[in-house]
């Protein structure tokens, strides 16, 4: 809490990054001293650690190209028994 500020995705880092060093270096073990050499960056760091990071500029969705709407498959329809007439 204390190095994250409380973000959960600064926290998933930092232990991502916590475990990536401790195989490294062989200790395989991540303690509080391992975690307090990992150097934590923000992608913008003048925003408050408790607000999420939101992109300036968010990706806008595709819109895709209309094409000519197929009928459905009637092949495995059921139209109940050959004989209707209930007899």
């Amino acid at each position: 809490m204390r190095r994250t500020g409380g973000v959960v995705g600064l926290l998933g880092r930092l232990l991502e990054d916590g475990a990536y060093e401790a195989m490294e270096s062989g200790k395989e073990l991540i303690d509080e001293n391992l975690l307090d050499e990992i150097a934590l960056r923000r992608d913008e760091p003048e925003q408050p650690p408790d607000e999420p990071v939101i992109a300036a500029n968010p990706p806008t969705s595709k819109k895709k190209t209309s094409r000519a709407k197929r009928p459905r498959n009637t092949v495995f329809d059921d139209h109940g028994p050959a004989d209707a007439t209930g007899s």
